[in-house]
């Protein structure tokens, strides 16, 4: 989706939004991934989003088999790109990407496999990350309709301060 000139400034440039939503989710997860498509482009149709990006992926993500295609390479980049700026927040934000070790019933090695959330937005203002959901903080997690209203009202978006790294999704 091409940016438009009506686009919300904040700060330093155009805010964008790239979803990342997990495909054969059960039935109430697809009604939330469809909600939060709806809304992202309400706001972009609004002028508070330029663009926006919708990312497909799975369940479970295998580093050692996904790396053998772009896809997989690609996924794994934004990820480890994600978590490398959650841990440089200030507290640091424990995102929700989960891993385990799983044994592979044909070798009978053991590997780690990450678990990926339904849904994942991570917004950018120009050049810099601006929000990633969902993520924890302690016992509370916030979620991507926390991150949806904090871009929504100027006056949240506070909530999420930027950070002078560079967007990790830009690299």
């Amino acid at each position: 989706m091409p940016a438009t000139d009506s686009a919300r400034r904040d700060g330093d440039g155009l805010l964008t939004a790239s979803l990342f939503v997990r495909s054969l989710s059960p039935e109430g997860a697809r009604v939330e991934q469809e909600s939060v498509i709806d809304r992202l482009q309400a706001l972009r149709g609004r002028g508070i989003l330029a663009d926006v990006s919708l990312t497909i992926w799975g369940s479970r993500l295998r580093p050692t088999s996904a790396h053998r295609t772009e896809t997989g390479g690609e996924i794994l980049d934004t990820i480890d790109r994600l978590e490398a700026w959650a841990d440089r927040q200030e507290p640091p934000r424990s995102l929700c990407f989960d891993s385990r070790t799983v044994r592979s019933t044909i070798t009978g090695e053991h590997e780690t496999e990450l678990v990926l959330p339904l849904i994942c937005l991570a917004v950018s203002e120009g050049d810099h990350l601006r929000c990633v959901a969902p993520w924890r903080e302690g016992e509370v997690v916030h979620t991507v309709t926390d991150c949806l209203d904090a871009i929504s009202d100027p006056t949240a978006i506070e909530a999420h301060p930027p950070t002078e790294d560079v967007d990790p999704l830009l690299q």
